[in-house]
């Protein structure tokens, strides 16, 4: 569906959970319970991750990274310099930086000065930087300066070097100057500009290259998760759960009529009227 509609469809999921559970349920046959309930909902589980990211793997795949995949990257920059400057950017309604994946996502002004920066780079490193996602990251220099900011923080930890670190910074996943300690960075910054142009290209392209596209495609999946694939998600694997385990196979059970208790017979004294055939004491 992804690959021929360019588009996402929730309900997908929650059909691959009740798909899950009937083939579980052809399977085990009688038996029931929650040895089943669990393989149902595993297999719908694996089978959903598998397309989210499969869908993710198609999006990036060789010749789908367009230009403006490389202005949506470079206008997230700008977003992020006109936010250090203490301006505010001014989203479309509903829309968050977030979530911004296109032109229309975007500001004017901000869309605008992205697009300038895209074209003043050679045509030779713009085809470079569209060979694929990671080669596409490298559009902001940040990103390429934490490589180095990385390093700089293993020699100060070795040297036992108290870092402060900026409120919130992730510091597994530090990717701007925001998310290091200042004497980090502008060390990071002088070791960068230090490097010749030819230097700077070959760490960028082992950089680009070290992470196999697996773990790329497993990391935008996650990133790209939101509220309507977790609903879905949950739907499918409740579905593949109560089905997997047999639970509709009881709630359609119905006993034969032969098979049903008879009530028992109703007390009576003896101020009550006999049944017919029966003598007062």
């Amino acid at each position: 569906m992804v690959y021929f509609t360019d588009y996402e469809l929730g309900v997908i999921a929650w059909g691959i959970g009740v798909l899950s559970g009937y083939g579980v349920r052809v399977v085990a046959g009688e038996r029931k319970g929650v040895g089943p309930a669990i393989a149902a909902v595993v297999a719908a589980l694996i089978c959903v991750g598998v397309g989210k990211v499969g869908s993710i793997a198609m999006a990036v795949r060789p010749g789908a990274v367009t230009e403006e995949f490389a202005v949506v990257a470079l206008a997230d920059v700008v977003v992020r310099e006109v936010e250090r400057e203490g301006r505010v950017v001014e989203w479309p309604q509903g829309i968050t930086q977030d979530i911004a994946s296109e032109q229309a996502d975007y500001p004017p002004d901000v869309w605008a000065e992205a697009e300038t920066r895209w074209l003043a780079i050679p045509p030779a490193e713009r085809d470079r930087y569209l060979s694929d996602i990671s080669h596409l990251w490298l559009l902001d220099e940040e990103y390429v300066i934490s490589f180095v900011a990385d390093e700089v923080v293993a020699e100060y930890l070795e040297l036992g070097v108290e870092l402060e670190w900026p409120a919130g910074a992730d510091r597994e996943a530090s990717l701007s100057r925001d998310d290091y300690p200042i004497e980090v960075w502008e060390e990071a910054v002088v070791r960068w500009q230090a490097l010749s142009p030819e230097e700077q290209r070959a760490i960028e392209d082992n950089e680009a290259t070290v992470v196999s596209p697996a773990v790329l495609w497993l990391g935008a999946a996650f990133y790209t998760l939101s509220l309507w694939d977790v609903f879905w998600l949950g739907l499918a694997g409740m579905s593949a759960w109560r089905i997997g385990s047999g639970q509709d196979d009881d709630d359609d059970e119905i006993s034969p009529p032969d098979e049903r208790e008879e009530p028992p017979p109703v007390p009576y004294s003896s101020s009550d009227t006999p049944p017919t055939g029966v003598a007062p004491r």
